[in-house]
């Protein structure tokens, strides 16, 4: 395999180059008239070659008759034999210049030049319209550079790889200077890529536990300036690591990192929500290091009305104060009737928020199911409001909806309503005709439904389940059918008697 017009040497110093072209018989084949076409020397690398210092390639240009070309071997012997041995620079790109002998007077360079300047020709050449062997003279080149012993000369090719995008070669590689070659990196400040590139190679390698440990100081790095989204990617792919690793050290801190990624995340949710060109400095400011619970809560949650964050922090936190878990879910259900346009959008935007909270927080103390029936049935009426504003009142179709949502028999909504009516909101209910009359329509609403589905219902089941709903529509009943009920109220204690006669009948 060849390179036109050129040939490529692999060679140790100038003290072993002679050696190199005896193996490459050069000299035997280059010798007195006999022409030697530049085509045919060939593109290889001396397996044997040990204890290699530098990797050094040699363009020559041959110009000339070729006859000529022992002279300029006998005068590279001739340095060779005068001078040190010299390290090239791999870090460098500037070449080095061999002045060798020419022909008639004129001067012939033998230019050896940047292992990275060759790469990028061959690479110019392979993406051209006749790639030739560039591409694989290109590949040839960079295994038998990693394949070598020569650090420097790996460094000088990794830095290509990278400025090609081809950081994936690197990564398969089984170079043993990959790890120093990114510390030296990241110590000289070369940027964010080289510690993406090294939590990479820990992982690539198996080496878990440094994946792990890089992975989780990046996202707490708080001088860096990277985004939130960077931040909890770092977290994630750390946790990752962490559950791979067998250090008990690492397996230890997976809490601790599901901690941070879910203050991460609550950040996040803070960040987008506020995401406005009137908010730009606070976005800006949430779009970097993972601050604390209470750094969120202080300054961004409570000042913005951040209810359902509020709720996700509180959890967050593991922090359950009663108190608070109902005043937050008060400030919910509260916010989505100011925010409402009309009745059809109250409904579907809050059967969406009770229902969606509740898959993330159910069967748990900060979804408190009872309070959430109660207090939307007496904000739903229309009554006991924090504020003096006109609102919306929710038709009793919409409670057979959220009963859904939240996974909750419409015979335990009648239980919640019962309780709610004779004890919990009397201060209402009993009071005021117009609660009476609401919760009356929405009780008549969800007894109708349960009467229908009972009708399909096997025997033993309807007969429990129509017992415990006539226990429950009892205290209405009793209240509508008072002498000193309103006369609206009267009509519908009617129509809650034929449903209890009806539940009589299932219950038998």
């Amino acid at each position: 395999m060849s390179l036109s017009r050129q040939a490529l040497f692999w060679c140790l110093d100038y003290r072993v180059l002679s050696r190199c072209l005896v193996w490459l018989n050069l000299k035997t084949t280059l010798n007195g008239e006999k022409f030697v076409d530049a085509d045919s020397i060939p593109f290889t690398l001396h397996s044997s070659f040990e204890g290699l210092n530098i990797v050094v390639l040699l363009s020559i240009s041959i110009n000339t008759r070729n006859k000529h070309f022992p002279q300029v071997l006998n005068r590279i012997e001739a340095r060779a034999a005068s001078r040190p041995i010299e390290h090239f620079d791999s870090f460098s790109r500037e070449p080095v210049l061999c002045e060798v002998a020419g022909v008639n007077g004129s001067i012939v360079l033998l230019e050896c030049i940047v292992i990275t300047d060759e790469l990028e020709k061959l690479e110019e050449e392979a993406t051209s319209e006749v790639p030739r062997d560039s591409a694989v003279n290109r590949d040839l080149m960079i295994n038998a550079v990693i394949n070598s012993e020569d650090q420097l000369a790996h460094a000088a090719v990794f830095r290509w790889l990278l400025t090609k995008k081809k950081t994936n070669v690197i990564l398969q590689s089984k170079s043993p200077f990959i790890e120093f070659f990114l510390v030296q990196e990241i110590n000289a400040g070369r940027g964010q890529k080289y510690f993406d590139l090294l939590w990479r190679f820990y992982e690539k390698s198996g080496n878990y536990d440094k994946a792990a440990r890089l992975l989780s100081k990046l996202a707490e790095n708080d001088n860096w300036k990277m985004g939130l989204s960077q931040r909890c990617a770092y977290l994630s792919h750390a946790i990752l690591c962490a559950q791979s690793c067998k250090d008990a050290s690492i397996t230890a801190n997976i809490d601790e990192l599901r901690d941070r990624l879910d203050v991460a995340n609550i950040q996040m949710r803070i960040k987008d929500t506020l995401d406005s060109p009137r908010n730009e400095n606070i976005v800006k400011k949430l779009d970097g290091p993972i601050l604390s619970l209470q750094e969120l809560l202080i300054q961004f949650v409570v000042p913005f009305k951040l209810y359902k964050i509020k709720l996700a922090l509180l959890h967050c936190a593991n922090m359950y104060v009663e108190e608070h878990i109902f005043e937050t879910w008060e400030n919910i259900i509260q916010d989505e009737f100011l925010t409402a346009r009309d009745e059809g959008t109250l409904c579907e935007q809050l059967a969406n928020t009770i229902g969606e909270l509740f898959q993330i927080y159910r069967d748990t103390k900060y979804f408190p199911l009872e309070f959430i029936i109660q207090r939307t049935l007496e904000i739903g009426s229309g009554g006991i409001s924090d504020t003096q504003t006109q609102r919306l009142i929710l038709p009793p179709s919409f409670y057979p909806v959220v009963c859904k949502r939240v996974e909750l028999s419409i015979c335990d909504f009648l239980k919640i309503t019962s309780n709610e009516f004779r004890v919990g909101g009397d201060a209402w209910w009993l009071n005021n005709s117009g609660g009476q009359v609401y919760i009356t329509k929405v009780v008549i609403r969800m007894t109708r439904n349960v009467v229908k589905e009972l009708e399909s219902q096997p025997t033993a089941i309807r007969r429990t389940t129509a017992r415990e709903c006539l226990t429950h529509i009892l205290p209405f009943i009793r209240r509508a059918c008072d002498v000193s009920a309103s006369l609206h109220l009267q009509t519908m204690g009617n129509e809650l008697t034929a449903l209890q006669n009806r539940l009589s009948e299932f219950s038998n």
